[in-house]
């Protein structure tokens, strides 16, 4: 799962500050007001983010509201949380649990086997390849599934939300007994 944006801002929603992933994601944000940086809007397109959230937030002491929509094409979940006189803003990507996923077959391969209980090591010796190249196909099936962990990509498999670009390749060498 991709890491969550922080911005910070003003009682008057103006951003003071933003994490790395939020710089990457929005660009230079501080001095921008909250409502225009994030625009989050509901299915029928109509803003979410208003002129009025800031204050209203901040005029609560421990006030927090959870809202889900589009921002910048992507579905997102975002909390809005009171912080002293201005107010925390975390986005979080979101994936509608319908959405399929291609992994390239080895991704797939690879997190089939985690599922069926090997270690990157045994799945490497299985394959013919070398560890951190499994390594590498785990940690692009986690980042495709938007997974911040392995058992979390394997419940994704699971759920029927992975689809395969292409039939896999053999195993490098041929396939090896006792695995």
């Amino acid at each position: 799962m991709d890491p969550i944006a922080v911005l910070h801002t003003d009682a008057s929603g103006r951003v003071t500050n933003a994490n790395r992933q939020a710089r990457r994601k929005l660009g230079a944000v501080v001095g921008q007001r909250c409502t225009d940086v994030v625009a989050l809007r509901d299915a029928s397109g109509r803003p979410i983010c208003t002129e009025r959230c800031a204050g209203a937030l901040s005029g609560q002491s421990e006030g927090a509201r959870e809202s889900h929509g589009t921002s910048r094409g992507n579905s997102m979940k975002v909390h809005c949380i009171a912080m002293g006189a201005g107010a925390t803003i975390l986005l979080e990507a979101e994936r509608p649990p319908e959405t399929q996923v291609s992994l390239s077959p080895r991704e797939h391969e690879a997190l089939s086997l985690v599922a069926e209980g090997l270690t990157a090591r045994r799945i490497a010796k299985k394959l013919g390849v070398a560890e951190s190249t499994i390594r590498t196909h785990l940690n692009n099936a986690k980042e495709k599934l938007s997974a911040r962990t392995l058992p979390e990509a394997v419940n994704l498999l699971g759920k029927g939300v992975v689809s395969m670009s292409a039939a896999p390749r053999s195993p490098k060498g041929g396939e090896q007994d006792g695995e």
